[in-house]
């Protein structure tokens, strides 16, 4: 019998072996996704993801590195799994919890500067002849992590005095809602107080917790109001005189947002989201009775509020 020579003889292959590099390959892909998830979404970072992962193995079954490609296949499989609950939300659905984020953060500053001052701030600073010159959204800027931007407002000069009016532009994101496709510029705010009357804002008075009468948890302070064409800056916001008392008006101003319930979130919503005086923040839906806003716009009004 011929002897093997060692030419001849082999070494079984382990086929579940692999370098490092093809390690380091995977690490970064899969640091990749994780980061495109969070800064561009779910369903276009889940995209990127799986053509990207389609790529490195097709190069893995050209390389024959077949542990590799059968591995990707098993992440890939386990990553779609897991993140296909989330790509089935409609769009809309992120954005109304990113908008219901902000109103509590604008609860939260509101509560803080109440805090600092034993009030809540005045919807407006009025001059010596009052006539409005800056808005609560400005005062509370501190309490927003926004307080640089504060530190550059000039409060000796109106909102669109000369050095201010550089500053309009610069609008905090946490003061318009991602959903807000109505209003002309950029730099509307998306949240409004309502003035008037028994309200919460009373004008240039500034009004604390002792004065709701009718409870924090039965009292609106910030709704949502798209399309208003409010610069974030200026001392301007809904008054009980010229806003109708109805969610999603068809026509005007007023308490009003883009949000729906279902993938389609253009146009007229079905439902605002509005900032109550504890903090808390409610989805009113767009056949919320005209009493039951009244009574949440007073502070005083002694009435019973049954949200829907």
């Amino acid at each position: 019998m011929r002897a093997e020579t060692v030419s001849e003889a082999k070494t079984p292959e382990s086929p579940m072996q692999f370098t490092l590099r093809q390690v380091a390959v995977w690490i970064v892909w899969i640091s990749v996704a994780l980061a495109l998830l969070s800064q561009i979404g779910t369903g276009w970072g889940l995209a990127l993801w799986i053509m990207l992962g389609v790529a490195v193995l097709e190069y893995a079954a050209y390389r024959s590195w077949y542990g590799f490609f059968a591995a990707g296949l098993v992440i890939a499989g386990i990553a779609v799994f897991c993140l296909m609950p989330t790509t089935y939300h409609p769009p809309s659905a992120s954005r109304r919890s990113q908008c219901r984020y902000q109103l509590m953060q604008i609860g939260i500053a509101l509560h803080n500067y109440h805090d600092a001052y034993g009030t809540f701030p005045p919807a407006y600073i009025a001059d010596a002849q009052g006539r409005p010159m800056h808005s609560w959204r400005v005062l509370i800027l501190p309490y927003v992590e926004e307080k640089s931007l504060y530190d550059r407002y000039d409060f000796s000069e109106p909102w669109d005095g000369p050095n201010n009016s550089k500053l309009a532009a610069e609008i905090p994101r946490i003061y318009r809602c991602p959903s807000d496709t109505r209003s002309i510029s950029s730099t509307d705010t998306s949240y409004l107080a309502v003035v008037g009357d028994g309200t919460i804002w009373k004008g240039a008075k500034a009004v604390s917790l002792a004065d709701v009468k009718d409870g924090s948890s039965n009292t609106l302070l910030v709704v949502e109001s798209h399309g208003a064409g409010i610069n974030w800056m200026e001392p301007r916001d809904l008054h009980t005189l010229q806003m109708p008392a109805t969610v999603n008006p068809l026509n005007g101003q007023g308490i009003c947002s883009c949000h729906n319930h279902k993938s389609n979130d253009r146009g007229r919503g079905e439902c605002v989201q509005v900032l109550i005086a504890d903090g808390s923040v409610r989805a009113l839906e767009n056949d919320t009775p005209s009493k039951t806003i009244n009574a949440l716009l007073t502070i005083a009004g002694g009435e019973t509020v049954e949200f829907p």
